[in-house]
């Protein structure tokens, strides 16, 4: 059998978006773009992750079922992130809507291509994202 050349998607982090905060910490949202440069649709699953802001982990966590990239598309996705006071003050993390944040993540996850193949994908993304109070 052979198939096309299967091309890696790109991943780009989009908004961190501030949508609560109380007295357990920080609730968060991470945005980041899936680019699928495929004609064919994939299937994305059992993302392991870790985040990193400012250069202190301040989460990680593992989501079973992400979703679906059309083919030819970028579809955003979006991780729910909690975080303690501690991790916010030791990045020293100003959280006011509109700056940027240095933010990093590291995961890993499965693609299912509609060859009938599962390629283990590494996302290795950083950048300088804005935050945006969603509260």
């Amino acid at each position: 059998d052979e198939y096309p050349a299967l091309r890696i998607p790109k991943v780009t982090l989009g908004k961190l978006k501030l949508q609560k905060l109380d007295v357990s910490g920080v609730a968060m949202q991470l945005d980041f773009d899936v680019d699928n440069d495929h004609a064919s649709n994939m299937m994305l699953h059992d993302l392991d992750f870790d985040l990193n802001i400012a250069g202190i982990q301040v989460g990680d966590g593992k989501v079973e079922e992400l979703g679906e990239v059309e083919g030819a598309t970028t579809k955003t996705f979006s991780l729910p992130i909690n975080v303690d006071y501690a991790s916010v003050l030791a990045a020293g993390v100003d959280l006011l809507s509109g700056k940027k944040l240095s933010v990093k993540m590291d995961a890993n996850l499965d693609v299912d291509t509609p060859f009938g193949i599962t390629v283990p994908l590494t996302i290795d993304e950083s950048g300088n994202v804005t935050v945006e109070d969603d509260r």
